[in-house]
């Protein structure tokens, strides 16, 4: 026992400075790790953060541009429906207009022909300024057909219209009626594209 406690006096020193030394080096390391660690969870808070705030931002930024988007879609539906609108109370306007004018000069039908009398075999110089008017080519007072009287005629081109302004005023009149046809279903089909509100 003796050489025990000799020994362990022999060694006792470098034990203690030994056992010293591992605990100051535990408490080093960990202090040093816990440091680390630390430094390394803030950062990570500190990108997470970042991260999040651009996230966010992207997603506010996003939202606001749909929301324009959305905003300029429905301007631009009610600029069309008023347009629409215009359009059609435009056109309603023009169409009882046109029956105001349809009836006026239906009224003057016989007047032209009582005055162009029963000798021409088509239409009299009265009766062709009224087709002209009818057709909105001559105004009120246009003489662009002869006064020449019923009979009195020198050349039957001075008798009333010829085949080739007939022919060519209705031509002409086909081609609008079929430009107002074309036009009225573009309008049908304007409206059936828009919804209903």
């Amino acid at each position: 026992m003796m050489m025990l406690v000799s020994l362990l006096r022999r060694f006792m020193g470098p034990a203690l400075l030994t056992l010293l030394g591992v605990v100051a080096g535990w408490f080093v390391y960990h202090g040093i790790y816990q440091s680390g660690y630390s430094a390394a969870a803030s950062e990570y808070q500190l990108r997470l953060s970042h991260q999040a705030e651009t996230f966010d931002l992207a997603k506010a930024q996003a939202a606001e541009a749909s929301n324009q988007a959305l905003k300029s879609a429905v301007a631009h539906e009610r600029e069309a429906l008023t347009r629409a609108e215009r359009l059609t109370d435009e056109l309603a306007h023009r169409q009882r207009q046109l029956v105001v004018v349809q009836h006026l000069l239906k009224g003057k039908i016989n007047d032209a022909v009582t005055h162009d009398g029963p000798r021409f075999t088509g239409l009299g110089p009265d009766s062709v300024q009224l087709y002209a008017r009818a057709l909105g080519y001559a105004g009120a007072g246009d003489r662009s057909v002869s006064d020449t009287a019923a009979g009195l005629a020198l050349y039957p081109a001075d008798a009333g219209l010829s085949p080739v302004a007939l022919l060519g005023h209705a031509s002409d009149y086909g081609a609008w009626c079929l430009s107002l046809r074309n036009q009225l279903v573009a309008l049908e089909k304007f409206y059936q594209k828009v919804p209903a509100s």
